[in-house]
């Protein structure tokens, strides 16, 4: 029997070490056979391994990866910035392989085809800077000598001594004396230009339009030369334009009684003024009349209504008080309150189920928002009177939590189950009708398809 001192041990393979690299280029050492799967999960996030799998599998897949040295390079870091410009060689002076090019593009071929290919024979501009030092000194010394040489001709402007900053009251009122005088001769010409069409066309019928001057042309000469007092002025303007407006029924005729300002003051030559045309006669607007409506109430009562009196549908909504649904529904039921309405024509109150005849067809838009909601109002009514009070919440009835069903479930049960029964009379009706039944189920020259319009159209028909 060998003695237990020359026996061989075994190491233990839980303390066997593997090398993994890290992101900044060095290593590290780790026991994966002594480590739990938490820790393994979390040593292969770190070098980038997946972690999936059981405890042998992550362990199988630490030793690959720690045993192949090429997988180390997932953890360093990206080029972040590429060379500029072609480089032959390496910065360890080592010849590079040459790549093999790809196929130019299209746009490329028609670049070469114009101009002769891609290579450059002149030199390549770099957005770096490469010039020298002494180059660079050349540059600005020539650069200092041009300026010297050609003086800058843009010198700052002396400031205006002569003239204020801010204009004084006299130079205001110079300046109002010349738009006053100007103003004044526009008026001068316009009533002069009135008086001579006038002459000429007297025989002629009334027109609503002036005729249209020719295009301004500058001023042969200014008028405001010297200074006016501005009390003058202003007579003579209010002077000017005293005549009264040609009305439309109103001749071209009458400018003839327009007085004139004096032949003394001096007139200056000055294009003629922009005379607009006048508007044609206006009629008042007719506001348009809609067609009257009439409603039946239950105890015969008829309104009479147009359908622009009407106020907008209010908002309202019965999911929590179903049976207030059903009693105002119909004013032929027994509970029926007419203080409950909620919308009245001409003092009377509407009940639920008339109001699609008051917005209907109003062509204002004003039912498509409450069209769906009265409609589910309608089925939900209909369901409830046709089972009685006892049987509809029976039915209807949450069987988890042992209440009534919500608003919202009851609506959409009773959708499923008119699914149900409008497929049942679809195929009723197919079956009795046969042949006949694209020619009674049409809508404007199309056959009906949906069987919910097929099942609304059956109950118009006798069968």
């Amino acid at each position: 029997m060998a003695s237990p001192l020359n026996a061989i041990i075994s190491p233990d393979p839980r303390e066997e070490e593997f090398t993994f690299p890290k992101r900044d280029g060095s290593t590290f050492k780790a026991k994966i056979m002594s480590m739990r799967v938490p820790d393994l999960k979390s040593l292969c996030g770190e070098v980038g391994q997946p972690r999936s799998g059981s405890k042998a599998i992550l362990q199988e897949r630490l030793k690959a990866f720690s045993g192949n040295t090429d997988q180390w390079k997932i953890l360093q870091p990206g080029a972040r910035r590429s060379h500029k410009g072609s480089r032959t060689n390496d910065t360890s002076g080592k010849e590079t392989e040459t790549k093999c090019s790809k196929k130019p593009s299209a746009y490329v071929q028609r670049r070469n085809a114009l101009f002769g290919g891609a290579q450059s024979t002149g030199p390549i501009q770099r957005s770096k800077d490469t010039r020298t030092e002494q180059e660079k000194a050349e540059m600005l010394a020539w650069a200092a000598e041009m300026s010297n040489v050609f003086q800058d001709f843009q010198t700052p402007r002396e400031a205006n001594t002569d003239e204020p900053l801010f204009p004084t009251p006299a130079i205001r009122e110079r300046k109002i004396e010349a738009q006053l005088s100007t103003i004044i001769e526009l008026v001068q010409y316009g009533v002069a230009s009135t008086k001579a069409v006038a002459s000429t066309k007297a025989a002629e019928p009334p027109s609503f339009m002036l005729p249209l001057a020719p295009p301004p042309t500058p001023f042969d000469q200014v008028a405001a030369s010297t200074p006016i007092n501005v009390e003058t002025l202003r007579h003579r303007l209010t002077a000017a334009s005293s005549p009264k407006v040609i009305n439309n029924g109103q001749s071209l005729s009458s400018a003839s009684s327009v007085s004139v300002l004096p032949s003394s003051d001096p007139v200056v030559s000055c294009p003629p003024p922009f005379i607009p045309a006048l508007p044609p006669p206006s009629t008042p607007t007719e506001k348009v009349s809609h067609a009257m409506r009439k409603l039946v109430l239950a105890n015969g009562t008829v309104i009479t209504f147009s359908p622009s009196t009407v106020p907008d549908p209010p908002l309202v909504s019965f999911a929590d008080d179903i049976p207030k649904l059903v009693r105002m529904w119909d004013d032929a039921a027994p509970d029926y309150q007419v203080t409950e309405c909620l919308l009245k024509v001409e003092g009377h109150g509407i009940p639920l189920r008339l109001w699609e005849h008051v917005y209907k067809y109003g062509g204002d838009q004003r039912w498509k928002g409450t069209k769906d909601k009265w409609g589910k109002w309608k089925f939900v009514v209909e369901a409830y009177n046709r089972l009685g009070k006892d049987k509809f919440w029976a039915k209807y009835r949450d069987t988890k939590n042992d209440k009534p069903m919500s608003y919202t479930a009851i609506v959409e049960e009773l959708r499923k189950e008119r699914k149900v029964s409008d497929a049942l009379v679809t195929a009723r009706v197919r079956e009795h009708f046969g042949d006949e039944f694209k020619d009674k189920f049409t809508y404007r020259g199309q056959q009906l398809v949906r069987p919910s319009a097929i099942a609304k159209r059956s109950r118009t028909i006798q069968i």
